[in-house]
């Protein structure tokens, strides 16, 4: 016992600057701040999925544009 009452300043101080610096935190406050996280992600960020759609889109758009000009080249040299 008397080597708590020794360290028992030191063990204040410890305690104190974890509760002033924020080192430990409520379940709660974490859930609240993953949330924050999360929209700011969803803000700046595309999901994949989206991002694979979009992609496949825009090749579909371009391979029918080749198609119209390779009709329009064909008119053209034949026409």
């Amino acid at each position: 016992m008397d080597n708590w009452i020794e360290y028992a300043p030191l063990i204040i101080v410890v305690l104190y600057f974890f509760l002033q610096f924020k080192v430990f935190i409520t379940p709660a406050q974490m859930s609240e701040k993953f949330n924050s996280f999360e929209h700011d992600l969803e803000n700046k960020f595309v999901l994949q999925k989206t991002h694979d759609i979009a992609i496949s889109e825009i090749k579909l758009d371009i391979q029918a544009i080749n198609e119209k000009l390779d009709r329009i080249y064909d008119i053209l040299i034949k026409g």
